[in-house]
């Protein structure tokens, strides 16, 4: 099979991949300048650039394409990063994320040596890896697909609202909010969480996370849950 071949096959997976993959970047703190079309083509057309570069001996396309995607979203900050360490002659950072019009002087004396890592260092936090977030984010809607159906509304609402706000927004009780919380929580925590390296302790404050393994509920404990609901 050719490279263009090759590269055919890859554009549907790359396309998605590179669309959820924009998504969690336009967040990061050193592509606040760029438009998410922006993020997104940029990601695809490195990957696709290096379609010949697979080898089918040593793995699938979804796998080549990750890899070539990671190694994209890793070179666009570091670029981005270069370019707000050392602006042009005659602009000045007016943050660690924007730069504007200064006096023609050597404007990297005002951010020499700050970095994304910098921010990182100083609030004693790890880097957030993309592509982990977009990994959770599946495995969480995977997770709330296998709840009872009256149950998914209420767990997606956990994203953004706390329990009272659900309950006023869905003419519900506090009571009865609370008792579809403790089924959610009940199903979240079920989950080997070990297996692929999320930690219930880490995402039990979102009530919501996944192993990403198919984990349906027994037919006892769906039945209950829709009872009580």
């Amino acid at each position: 099979m050719t490279a263009s071949e090759y590269q055919s096959q890859m554009v549907p997976f790359a396309m998605e991949l590179a669309n959820r993959i924009s998504l969690r970047l336009e967040h990061h703190n050193s592509l606040t300048s760029f438009e998410i079309e922006d993020i997104e083509q940029e990601l695809l057309t490195y990957v696709l650039e290096r379609a010949s570069q697979f080898d089918p001996a040593k793995g699938s396309i979804e796998a080549f394409v990750t890899q070539m995607m990671r190694t994209a979203a890793a070179s666009l900050i570091r670029g981005s990063n270069r370019r707000r360490s050392n602006p042009p002659p005659g602009r000045v950072v007016d943050s660690l994320s924007k730069m504007v019009e200064g006096p023609d002087r050597k404007s990297e004396e005002l951010n020499r040596g700050l970095t994304s890592s910098d921010g990182t260092r100083r609030r004693q936090t790890e880097p957030r890896d993309p592509f982990r977030d977009v990994e959770l984010a599946d495995a969480v809607e995977h997770q709330i697909n296998t709840l009872p159906r009256r149950y998914r509304r209420i767990a997606r609402l956990l994203r953004t609202h706390n329990q009272n706000e659900i309950a006023n927004k869905l003419g519900l009780s506090k009571r009865k909010v609370s008792q579809v919380l403790a089924g959610i929580r009940e199903h979240f925590a079920s989950v080997d969480w070990s297996e692929s390296g999320f930690f219930w302790d880490v995402v039990s404050p979102n009530c919501i996370a996944s192993s990403g393994e198919d984990n349906v509920f027994q037919t006892t404990q769906e039945s209950n849950m829709e009872k009580s609901a």
